[in-house]
């Protein structure tokens, strides 16, 4: 496989894979540091 190839499957992954990995991200680190992105991303839930 020539390197165009590759970069076109990588780039066809992310954009279908994208919001997913983005929304695991997010949801690891929110269980990991779950003040900081409540305080970045929601209130506080009190």
């Amino acid at each position: 496989m020539n390197a165009n190839v590759v970069e076109l499957l990588l780039l066809l992954g992310a954009a279908l894979g994208g919001t997913a990995a983005l929304e695991a991200y997010l949801v690891r680190s929110d269980s990991a540091h779950p003040h900081v992105s409540d305080d970045l991303v929601r209130p506080p839930r009190y």
